[in-house]
């Protein structure tokens, strides 16, 4: 089976050739292993790219991009907003209460 007819079938109730495996967000350390390059953050060309080479059926790609995920890490203990105003501190896990 495709990748499609296999998640078509298994959405239609159907028994396909194996479970589909579906995934929404590949690291960005994968893309480069796999592909060679990276890209602007998620950029979804190279994630369904990425997705077909590992074997993936399917893939969720948002039209305007993953949000809540920035491309520069905050630092530990450091305040920021994020794209809706919203203020966020960021801690290490585990938190110790």
């Amino acid at each position: 089976m495709t990748p499609k007819e296999r998640f078509l079938t298994a959405l239609n109730g159907g028994t396909p050739d194996r479970v589909p495996i579906a995934e929404h967000l590949f690291s960005l350390k994968l893309q480069k292993e796999i592909l060679g390059y990276n890209t602007v953050l998620y950029e979804g060309a190279a994630q369904a790219e990425l997705a077909t080479k590992v074997g993936i059926d399917m893939l969720w790609v948002p039209i305007n991009g993953f949000c809540g995920i920035e491309e520069t890490p905050h630092q530990e203990n450091e305040i920021y907003k994020d794209e809706w105003g919203v203020t966020y501190k960021k801690n290490g896990w585990p938190i110790i209460a």
